[in-house]
């Protein structure tokens, strides 16, 4: 079967972002595995007043 790589870039900026962005993370490599991140960088909100966003990219092949 062909693998394909998938890109995810994934953000938050509501509650425990930091909780959230982890929880994601596990849950990905739990149901997909073979997942490699990216460090986690913080950014202003687009729309202020707003949280500052933390960011994240993901990959990870598809089609085992």
């Amino acid at each position: 079967m062909k693998k394909t790589t998938v890109i995810l870039g994934l953000g938050s900026n509501v509650g425990d972002r930091l909780a959230h962005l982890s929880s994601a993370q596990a849950e990905l490599a739990h149901v997909l595995g073979g997942l490699r991140a990216s460090s986690i960088y913080e950014s202003p909100a687009l729309l202020p007043p707003g949280a500052p966003v933390i960011n994240a990219i993901f990959s990870l092949q598809t089609g085992r």
